[in-house]
């Protein structure tokens, strides 16, 4: 530094003493230097040979060596040269719960800006949220950054489960679970919120309404009571009554339904059917008369009377039953013996042939047995005998599922592996299928793998 300071002292020195007598001026404009201007106290009007011209920097900047011109023959020419850089600031400080970036300039020097902003779930409360680098440093103050918090709102019917115990704020990333408050009501909306960065939640609350169920369509049939207008909703809590007003109708279903706190009916709302009577199981031995032809269940008031098929059994039970309002028969149907603990024929199996040579008497202890039609699959035991005039044993043939071809196009569904036979599935035997191709098994379809349960399976749907 102290060389430089002579160096400079001696051109300055130097040309003082050498300026020409003649007083020849530099004719040339006076030079221009990036982010510098001449020394005021060496500007004048005009400069003569060997006149020096110092630059200085200007505002915000910072001298990286001395620049000098110097008049000579009537031009100016760089006796040292120099650069002017702009003025550094110090590394800005950090801000809890935030940061900052350069949003003009480069480098941290002179007129750069930067800018701070906040972490999730913060936000800014200061006024300004950018600095700048000035010659004495970064402008204003640090921003400062406080934590988001949602308000939670306030509704009567709503029970908050969630909130903090001390009563602090709710801060981001905070959730709330709802429930009602009263048990006739029901929550509509999102069960679930949360504080999001923006100091708001992200659903509105919930409100609980009261319970109603959809009256709906009844059965004309059926008589309904326990509303006031039929078609406006029912609270919560409220039973209807059904009856059936046309004589020889019964209800078929529950004769009563409540509205539950789900806003469903407790039970599907009946339907009025006629009053019928099944027929029992008539054993083969027994003769009846007064049955409706075909095999269509009896009407309210058939009467049946029995007798015995062969001579020299003995009816055991009453000779007449009628067909009751409640569906039933006014008595069991009665049956036929032989004397002497022998039995009649042996009772019909449903789905299953007498094996065994047939007779209409067969004497204690004998046996008869039977065998399941093709498909049918056997439980219990594969014969029956006559015990003291009873017939012993109990056996069931269980059904068959039926798979057809048009039964899967419905569904979209084939065989998973190929079997051009298979159309009866046998009980408890298993079947899988799958989505012919393209098709995708829709949402409340069944599983793929299926069992029939005495001639019963659901298949699985694809579409």
């Amino acid at each position: 530094m102290k060389r430089t300071l002579v160096l400079f002292c001696s051109v300055v020195c130097v040309a003082s003493q050498t300026e020409h007598p003649d007083g020849v001026a530099c004719t040339e404009p006076l030079p221009e230097v990036d982010n510098a201007e001449p020394s005021l106290e060496y500007m004048k009007e005009s400069y003569t040979e060997g006149s020096l011209l110092p630059f200085s920097c200007k505002l915000g900047y910072v001298s990286a060596g001395r620049t000098v011109f110097s008049c000579s023959k009537s031009k100016w020419v760089g006796v040292r040269q120099g650069k002017c850089i702009p003025r550094p600031c110090e590394l800005p400080e950090d801000i809890p719960n935030g940061s900052y970036e350069t949003v003009q300039g480069t480098d941290l020097v002179f007129g750069t800006v930067i800018k701070y902003s906040c972490n999730d779930g913060y936000r800014m409360v200061s006024r300004f949220e950018t600095r700048v680098c000035m010659l004495a440093g970064w402008s204003g103050s640090l921003p400062v950054c406080e934590a988001v918090s949602c308000e939670p709102e306030d509704h009567p019917s709503l029970i908050l489960h969630g909130l903090p115990e001390d009563d602090t704020p709710v801060v981001y990333g905070h959730k709330l679970q709802f429930a009602c408050a009263d048990s006739g009501m029901v929550l509509r909306g999102e069960q679930e919120v949360t504080c999001t960065s923006t100091g708001q939640w992200n659903h509105p609350f919930p409100k609980c309404e009261v319970v109603t169920c959809e009256l709906g369509r009844t059965d004309p049939a059926v008589t309904l009571r326990g509303t006031a207008a039929h078609g406006d909703p029912v609270k919560y809590g409220e039973t209807l009554h059904f009856t059936c007003a046309q004589e020889g109708m019964a209800i078929s279903g529950e004769k009563q339904v409540t509205c539950t706190a789900s806003g469903e009916w407790s039970a599907p709302f009946p339907k009025c059917e006629e009053i019928t009577c099944a027929r029992n199981d008539i054993h083969s031995s027994v003769r009846v008369q007064g049955l409706p032809s075909g095999n269509g269940p009896a009407r309210l008031g058939t009467k049946l009377s029995f007798s015995c098929t062969y001579s020299g059994m003995v009816l055991r039970g009453k000779r007449e039953v009628i067909c009751l309002n409640s569906g039933r028969w006014s008595s069991t149907f009665p049956r036929c013996e032989v004397p002497g603990g022998s039995c009649g024929p042996p009772p019909q199996v449903r789905f299953a042939d007498v094996i065994s040579a047939w007779k209409p008497v067969y004497s204690n202890g004998e046996l008869v047995q039977f065998k399941c039609q093709p498909y049918y699959i056997l439980e219990g035991d594969k014969q029956k005998q006559c015990v003291n005039g009873e017939w012993t044993k109990t056996m069931r043939c269980r059904e068959p599922c039926t798979v057809t071809q048009e039964d899967m196009d419905q569904r979209n569904i084939e065989f998973k592996v190929k079997r051009e036979d298979l159309r009866y599935v046998p009980h408890n035997d298993r079947v899988t299928f799958v989505c012919k191709a393209g098709m995708r098994q829709t949402r409340d379809s069944v599983g793929f793998q299926r069992y029939c349960r005495d001639g019963h399976m659901r298949f699985p749907e694809c579409s």
